[in-house]
């Protein structure tokens, strides 16, 4: 029984983590106006998960989203709108 109760426990917390890093994604990318959050939004969603994936779940979520976020703005964009450009050249043709 309290097996699972931890299974259920370790399943919401699975859950309410990605609903947190869900909306930090949507407020990052509406407080880049869309069209310059999108790509460091979403970088700092990926930065996140890794942290995550690889076993630190002791990490301060907004802090590391907020960090990467205000870091990889320029970069993130450059690179995003390079390869969506890309991606449209070659679409085109």
């Amino acid at each position: 029984m309290n097996r699972s109760f931890d299974r259920l426990n370790s399943m919401m917390d699975s859950f309410i983590f990605l609903a947190y890093i869900n909306a930090l994604w949507i407020l990052f990318t509406l407080a880049g106006l869309i069209v310059f959050g999108f790509f460091p939004a979403t970088t700092a969603m990926y930065a996140v998960f890794r942290k995550r994936v690889m076993g630190d779940e002791s990490i301060k979520v907004f802090r590391l989203f907020w960090s990467t976020y205000r870091r990889e703005f320029i970069k993130g964009n450059k690179l995003g709108y390079f390869g969506l450009s890309f991606l449209h050249r070659i679409c085109r043709n």
